[in-house]
Order: C-alpha cells, then structure tokens, then sequence
C-alpha cells in the first residue's frame, strides 16, 4: 500500500501510532491517498495532528466504495459502512471507539437481516427484524 499526502505527494510514515510526511517533526493533519500497489486507488484518510479524524473512505480494485467511517481524534465515531460488490452489508454506528448498534444487510435486497446491540463497547444483544 503506498499511501502519500493529497496536497504534496509526499509519503506518509507511522511513528508511535502517530502519521507524519516523511522527515517532519510535526504530525500530519490533511489528507492521505492510499493506492494498491499497480497504482490504483484505494481510498482517502483524513488526519488532524497524526490521528485519523474526518471521513475515511476504501474502494476495491473496480473503484467501487468498499468502506467508509468517520473517526474523532483516532478514535471511530459515528457511522461506518461495508459494501461488498457495491451493495451495503454492514453499517456499524459508535461512539468514542467502542461499537454501539450493528445492523447486518445479508441479502441483497438491502433488508436489515439482524441488529447487534453493545454496551460498554461489549456485545449485549440481539435481534432479527421481522
């Protein structure tokens, strides 16, 4: 994975769970691009003094969204989704980095299959929508 600056093109390096551009001091807050290796793209990530902060995005080799969630001071929070092949599958919603409701999209039909409930971060219960 190959993952540079938006602006600069600079490479992005981790230091102690910190991003940085390459030969700064100062942690990075702007915009990362990730690409596969043949060059492709795969998805944008937004930092704000070396923690990841904003949207992020993820796309398949067929440019196709393949996840996408927003996180606050390096922690998920909020909304996230996993598509596959363009369909929606998963949409987690979480507060402070720890789960809070799992909804699971097995069909394709885009009906909710089954919801997970957390308290604490940790698994609570369970149900399936009739």
């Amino acid at each position: 994975m190959i993952k540079t600056d938006k602006i600069t093109g600079k490479k992005i390096v981790a230091i102690d769970g910190l991003k940085f551009i390459m030969g700064d001091s100062i942690p990075f807050t702007g915009t990362v691009v990730n690409h596969y290796d043949d060059g492709v793209l795969n998805g944008f990530v937004n930092f704000k003094n070396g923690l990841q902060h904003g949207k992020s995005l993820n796309y398949d080799k067929d440019g196709r969204i393949k996840h996408e969630s927003e996180w606050f001071n390096g922690k998920i929070h909020g909304t996230s989704k996993m598509f596959q092949t363009g369909f929606l599958r998963m949409e987690t919603k979480s507060r402070n980095g720890q789960r809070q409701v799992v909804k699971k999209y097995e069909n394709l039909d885009g009906k909710v299959t089954e919801v997970l409930y957390f308290q604490n971060g940790k698994y609570a219960r369970s149900t399936v929508p009739s």
